[in-house]
This record gives C-alpha cells, structure tokens and sequence, in this order.
C-alpha cells in the first residue's frame, strides 16, 4: 500500500465554512411573484433568505443555483465521508505494517528450519513470529474496547 495521497484538503477549515454559513435546508426554488426568474434560498423560520439574485430560466445559471443549492446537504456528507475513508485507509496502513512484519518473521523461521539452527535462536525466531502474528490479528481485528 503507498503512503496517502496528499488532497491538500483542509477538511476542518471547509467544515467551518459550512457551519457557519446558513443553516438549511436550502432550496433552488420555482420563479417568484409569477416572474420567469428563480431563486437559491435557505428558509428560516418561514423566512425566505435569497443566496443568490434572481436567475433567468433557461440559462446556465439554473444548474449553478440548483449545485449551490444541493451544497447545503452536500458538503456535509462528503465532509464525512472522507473522514471515514481516510480512517478506513489508516487502519489498513496498520494491517499492511503488521502483515509484513509477520511475513518477514516467517521467513526468517523458514530459513533458520532449513539451516538447522540452534535451539536458542530457533526458539527466539518462533516466538518473534508468535508475536507478529499477534499484531497482524489485533490489527485485522481493530482495536480493542477493553
């Protein structure tokens, strides 16, 4: 597994942008006062706060207000989401660590078997890779909530 790819993603800042801005829900709504314009607006408390000035139907400008709009709900999720996958590729840079120490420890076994090594070191070498195969399964298995 290579290291993680740097985003340059400050997920606390861009956190704090959205809680401080309006809260939602936001809408991307039909024209207002029967003109054939639209809005982006949070409602709060039955109040209409326009985001953005009018937007002429028809025009580019419709799927700008609809994103804006949806960003609300958007940036949230993907905020958690990414947070959850860099814990994900965190714990499974430990799984990889602890694997190929285990499978460095068993070749060293493997090698010291064939060569018929002394008790002493054979018995050193087995219990490195005891251990080894303690730490790839505590770190499979995550940690423990003792």
């Amino acid at each position: 597994m290579s290291a993680p790819r740097e985003t340059g993603l400050d997920l606390d800042a861009i956190e704090s942008r959205t809680k401080l801005a309006t809260p939602g829900p936001w809408t991307f709504g039909e024209p207002l006062y029967g003109e054939n314009r639209f809005i982006v607006a949070a409602l709060i408390r039955n109040v209409i706060y326009p985001a953005t000035n009018s937007i002429t139907h028809g025009t580019r400008e419709v799927d700008d207000a609809a994103f804006i709009a949806h960003a609300r709900q958007d940036v949230p999720a993907l905020l958690a989401e990414v947070r959850h996958l860099r814990a994900v590729a965190e714990s499974l840079r430990h799984i990889e660590e602890a694997a190929r120490a285990y499978v460095a420890a068993d070749r060293k076994y493997s090698l010291l078997k064939e060569d018929r090594a002394d008790e002493d070191e054979f018995s050193k070498c087995n219990r490195e890779l005891e251990d080894t195969w303690k730490q790839l399964c505590r770190a499979v298995d995550g940690p423990s909530e003792d």
